[in-house]
């Protein structure tokens, strides 16, 4: 993700660091600023059981989906409810939904979009549009019982990707760019991320130490 603060050229140098002070990868790691979890997720993979924390909602999202969850969900009662058909995966055959609504005018086009009513120029027109409508179509879904909590979050953390690689910004939400940048007038597509089995319980958190 396109964000200031991102640790994934340090992942090097905290393993090394790890293994230095003889720390067993087979133990327990604890994230405490875990933002958009690319260090809980590398020792995820390495064999650590994680416990992940943010303050941030939007990285709670995240480590919801890829690191407190083992496996991409399997959407049983959406695809049945929808009636889809699953030429490759559950969750392709719910993005490829999601992909092809119809956009509408809600928050975040009037609020993030270049011709709402903020006039910022994060997101073009039709993808601010087509992320109100997935936004809403997956807030839907939950409300009527059709997600579980394992695919809600997955489905959410999919659109903050998906949303990022399509942001027209540097590194940061508190400005945008006065020129588009290339890959902000793609529209947005929402990909399957792989979610690694680590066999072993991981646990999400949102707390915030009170002083």
């Amino acid at each position: 993700m396109k964000y200031i603060g991102n640790k994934s050229n340090l992942l090097g140098f905290i393993e090394e660091s790890l293994k230095s002070a003889a720390v067993p990868f087979q133990g327990t790691l604890t994230d405490l600023f875990s933002g958009t979890t690319s260090v809980a997720e590398h020792f995820k993979k390495l064999g650590f059981s994680v416990t992940s924390n943010d303050f941030m909602t939007y990285s709670y999202v995240l480590q919801k989906a890829f690191i407190e969850s083992n496996e991409v969900p399997t959407f049983d009662k959406a695809v049945q409810s929808l009636n889809l058909s699953v030429s490759t995966t559950p969750a392709q055959a719910i993005l490829d939904f999601l992909n092809n609504l119809e956009p509408q005018e809600g928050y975040a086009f009037q609020n993030y979009g270049a011709e709402g009513s903020q006039n910022r120029m994060y997101f073009t027109k039709e993808n601010a549009c087509r992320i109100d409508a997935i936004r809403d179509t997956i807030q839907k879904w939950k409300s009527g019982g059709l997600l579980n909590e394992a695919e809600y979050y997955y489905l959410l953390a999919v659109l903050i990707d998906a949303a990022d690689h399509v942001a027209n910004m540097s590194g940061t939400y508190g400005a945008f760019l006065k020129i588009w940048r290339s890959v902000a007038l793609k529209r947005i597509n929402l990909k399957i991320r792989p979610v690694f089995d680590n066999s072993r319980c991981n646990y999400a958190n949102q707390k915030k130490q009170r002083i």
